[in-house]
């Protein structure tokens, strides 16, 4: 770091443009000093180390252009996330311009579309897909306004009739007649047709020995499917198929896991098991065989790897997985005069032991002399050692594509870090890997790729480590709220388009740097990675900006003077969106000007010959613009003994400089966290903490006050305080997580799961009978800060009795909490035990259409699959002619109250009720059902529910719930 830089971050505004000119006269030179500028190779300025810049990032509009394709803005959706997550989302999406979206996952690989199931090889059975393929592609086209990408399966074993494995129709072998109908009837809505998903690990399964067990896959493939001739000639049968049905689908394969599978794969005529869901023969000495080191050349044990790629290379070996496919794909058309390959696709995750690695490692796509610390890449087979290869996998893959098979395309249609591995343990560096991701892609000339992933509403699983994992690096969080990668998405979405040009950094360690020619102007793309410690590898906390200096090369002399920055954008650490930052003081001097760039934030410079610098419509941003904390956050969660803040208040600077800032609040319950005053550069975030003790049952309100040298802010803060636990009221769900399928929190606010009829024959494709919303706005008095919203229509159903009696209900009441073994550990029955309590109670707001009140279905069950009906009011089951209907009066909250006591007749679906009475064990409840009964089967409306708990007799809960059975007369 230079000296003057210490002295740029005391000096004041108004002396700015002085330092700037001097500056500018400093590097004036430089505009002019040409580097190598070769790709991985650093560009080199003879007088760099006198100029006081910490890097020299060189943009060439002439060199290396290339069009960047549309289809780089891709994602993934999980095909077990429900449609009211995705539906959450997809205006996000929208906006983002995402251009493609996949439904992947490594179930699709087993994925009947004409039952809409999956083997869920997780749980053994087959289960639904909550969205429908056909649902899936009118999302994508309706709501994204983005192409669908549909996923074949390659081995043809996908869901049959049966549940679990040991039903003997459970499993059914896709036909390629069944292929081409699916793609017929899919038509010209569907452009993109991958063929199968990682297919050289699906025959692996967890009761095989190291390293060859893999709990996420196997069943019904086996080792011998994965030889080259089985597995070729099925995919080419396949590929043959879609093309056929429609000529214009674009068909992507192989689809390999990672590196060891791009280039090796495990097939061996010695694998034991060759019968399906045969005995996995652990002790079988054939397995030992197969994984002895000095056996993964051998070809006798393994008949389709190359040779030792030690001695003959990775790309070069026509034996190689890749290398095969492109083979066999340019020998299909040359003897059938058809291409039916169109893209080589693969998967690649990064998996990295720390922070310092992560933010490195999407170096690896192209870079020459750049090392690989990849866990996936140097600790492998194939080296058997850390120290590092040169992947350089987009050259590389270029290269087999030039021998092979020119013209087919290259695609990622799975990409990210492991997100399950820990590492970023920064979002902020998922971003800027983002970043990166996106611009190798572009200048490498990849076509597709698709992030892995969107998200979903319970993305820690039952593993109870809330808030880690795929929550912090997904591209949303749990809430549907942004996650930072989605904003390095955006802002590449958005201003990384047109042709990519020639962008070199002196120190890729240090600057990332990606440009583009689009409409007239040229995009530069900056990230100053940050420094880390030299041996924990983790990001060093405080640390001050660096300097780099850009050059504009390739323009004419005119256009060159003629350059000026048009607009600024920036996304750094705790930005809470993409900030338009000032232009003031920012001349471009013959295409060159110097920026401070702060630890771990993206820039985006737009270089313009027309137009005027673009200022931004304020210099300070202060959010939330309110906080309400509801009757559980407090701000504060301990993660492995730490405490760790999670309500900020984010104070964003606009400006070049610093922004003054102090925080003050009016509540001796609410707690400022950490300095109350300081000087932001980019973000810096106040954390907010509440205390309710003392503090009276119902609503509070408080005011934060920001006072900065750009003015004032007010913040409201509101908290409740409702009954718990202590006071004999135990929630069972009042969303007060944000998510409507969190099943796993053991202390309150419990919160349960919520399943609707969505994918099953009754329900499978939209518009569905149920759509669930977390709603801000309509809630009880005491209502936290979301209630569930129910839109329903009954006429949406796939089926006659689907319209009728489809319900909608919980799941979840009982949470296994999953220790390092996999195992359930510890068991948490905090929401289904309901003994000692004496009724549930939940609060309720309805508008069923032409209508005045709205008859709700409910059923209990327990786990021993007892499903009773509460009786309602004080008519005999006769005299309700079977019904016992719940009657709410439409347009106001009510408090419905059931007494656990009461008299449970019993439910079966479709029979439905017959007068017998049951007994429900409510020591085990297992779930709770609704189902609006209108009589009419084409009626619709709107439900909210919110706050269900059970309540003790003895206690104040039932006065301050307000409990009431509603009027049945």
């Amino acid at each position: 770091m230079y000296s003057w830089m210490n002295l740029r971050t005391a000096i004041q505004k108004s002396i700015l443009p002085f330092l700037t000119l001097v500056l500018l006269v400093t590097f004036c030179s430089l505009a002019g000093v040409e580097g190598s500028g070769s790709p991985g190779h650093p560009v080199k300025s003879t007088n760099l180390e006198d100029s006081q810049v910490d890097a020299l990032l060189v943009i060439d509009v002439s060199r290396d252009r290339m069009p960047i394709s549309k289809y780089l803005y891709g994602v993934n959706i999980a095909n077990w996330c429900p449609w009211y997550y995705l539906n959450l989302c997809a205006p996000k999406l929208r906006d983002a311009e995402v251009s493609v979206v996949r439904l992947g996952a490594t179930n699709m690989e087993r994925y009947n579309y004409k039952n809409n199931r999956v083997f869920n090889v997780i749980a053994r059975e087959n289960q639904y897909v909550p969205m429908s393929w056909g649902s899936f592609v009118k999302w994508c086209r309706k709501a994204v306004k983005a192409e669908p990408f549909l996923q074949v399966p390659v081995y043809g074993h996908v869901a049959g009739a049966g549940d679990t494995i040991d039903d003997p129709d459970y499993d059914h072998m896709q036909s390629i007649d069944e292929v081409e109908r699916w793609v017929s009837e899919a038509g010209r809505r569907v452009k993109f047709w991958g063929i199968g998903n990682e297919p050289w690990i699906a025959w692996k399964r967890e009761d095989y020995p190291e390293p060859y067990g893999d709990s996420a896959h196997g069943d019904q493939v086996l080792n011998k499917d994965t030889s080259y001739d089985t597995y070729f000639g099925r995919f080419l049968l396949l590929a043959q198929g879609v093309k056929r049905a429609n000529p214009k689908a674009l068909v992507l394969g192989p689809t390999s896991a990672n590196w060891w599978l791009y280039w090796t794969n495990d097939y061996s005529p010695l694998c034991p098991v060759t019968t399906a869901n045969g005995d996995a023969l652990e002790n079988d000495s054939k397995w030992k065989i197969m994984s002895d080191i000095e056996n993964q050349w051998n070809t006798d044990v393994f008949p389709d790897r190359g040779a030792d790629p030690e001695v003959t290379g990775w790309e070069t070996d026509n034996a190689r997985v890749l290398s095969q496919y492109l083979i066999r794909g340019q020998k299909y058309e040359e003897t059938n005069g058809t291409r039916v390959a169109d893209f080589m696709d693969v998967h690649r995750y990064i998996r990295t032991l720390t922070d310092r690695d992560a933010v490195q490692e999407p170096r690896g796509l192209w870079q020459d002399d750049f090392k690989s610390r990849d866990l996936e890449v140097s600790w492998d087979l194939e080296t058997g050692s850390s120290q590092g290869i040169e992947t350089k996998l987009l050259k590389r893959f270029q290269d087999m594509v030039d021998v092979y098979y020119p013209g087919t395309e290259l695609s990622f249609s799975e990409y990210d870090y492991f997100y399950w591995n820990g590492y970023p343990s920064l979002p902020q560096i998922a971003a800027v890997g983002q970043m990166d991701f996106l611009g190798f892609f572009a200048k490498m000339g990849v076509k597709v790729a698709c992030n892995w992933y969107v998200g979903e509403p319970n993305q820690s699983g039952n593993s109870g480590r809330k808030g880690v994992d795929s929550a912090s690096q997904a591209m949303f969080n749990e809430r549907g709220e942004p996650n930072p990668k989605y904003w390095a998405f955006w802002l590449m979405s958005h201003y990384f388009r047109g042709k990519v040009v020639h962008a070199e950094s002196s120190d890729w360690d240090t600057f990332s740097v990606h440009a583009c020619k689009h409409a007239g102007d040229v995009v530069v793309f900056v990230a100053n990675k940050g420094d880390y410690d030299h041996d924990s590898g983790s990001f060093i906390s405080g640390q001050t900006a660096k300097v780099a200096e850009i050059q504009i090369r390739g323009f004419s002399d005119s256009t060159t003077r003629n350059l000026r920055i048009r607009k600024i954008l920036r996304f750094g650490m705790n930005d809470p969106y993409v900030v338009h930052m000032e232009t003031s003081g920012m001349n471009v001097v013959h295409g060159a000007f110097t920026y401070e760039f702060q630890p771990l934030a993206i820039y985006a410079f737009i270089f313009s010959e027309k137009g005027f610098p673009e200022q931004p419509e304020g210099y300070l941003m202060v959010n939330p613009k309110r906080i309400d904390f509801g009757p559980y956050e407090t701000g504060v969660i301990e993660v492995d003994g730490e405490k760790k803040y999670t309500v900020p208040i984010s104070i964003t600077n606009a400006r070049q400089g610093t922004t003054t800032w102090s925080v003050s609040k009016d509540a001796d319950w609410l707690n400022v966290v950490g300095n109350v005053s300081g000087e932001t550069k980019v973000t810096d975030s106040v954390y907010v903490t509440v205390d309710r003790d003392g503090l009276p049952d119902g609503k509070h309100e408080a005011l934060v006050t920001v006072i900065t040298s750009e003015g004032t802010v007010e913040l409201p803060v509101t908290v409740e305080v409702a009954p718990g636990e202590a006071d004999g009221v135990k929630r069972i769900c009042d969303f007060e997580t944000g998510s409507l399928a969190h099943a796993w929190n053991e202390i309150e606010p419990y919160s349960v799961g919520w399943w609707d009829g969505h994918g099953t024959p009754e329900d499978k494709d939209s518009p569905y009978i149920y759509r669930f919303f977390l709603d801000q706005k309509a809630k009880p008095y005491l209502g936290g800060l979301a209630s569930m919203r129910i839109e329903f229509n009954r006429s949406n159903g796939d089926t006659k009795n689907g319209r009728f009696s489809m319900p909608f209900g919980t799941y979840g009441h009982k949470t296994v909490i999953l220790g390092d073994g996999g195992q359930g550990d510890v068991t948490y029955d905090a929401t289904a035990n309901w003994s000692g309590y004496s009724s549930l109670q939940f609060d309720i707001k309805t508008d069923t259409k032409n209508s005045e009140i709205t008859r709700l279905l409910m059923v209990i069950t327990d786990e021993l699959g007892n499903k009773g009906k509460p009786a309602v009011g004080n008519m005999a089951y006769e005299d309700w002619k079977g019904q016992n209907l719940l009657k709410i009066t439409d347009g106001k909250w009510q408090t419905v109250e059931i007494p656990l006591d009461g008299v449970f007749y019993d439910w079966r679906y479709p029979e439905g009720q017959n007068g017998s009475k049951t007994q429900l064990d409510f020591s085990c409840i297992s779930q709770i059902e609704f189902a609006p009964w209108p009589g009419n089967a084409d009626a619709s409306g709107t439900i909210y529910l919110d706050n269900l708990c059970v309540v003790k007799t003895e206690s104040g809960g039932s006065e301050k719930q307000e409990a009431h059975l509603p009027d049945q007369k």
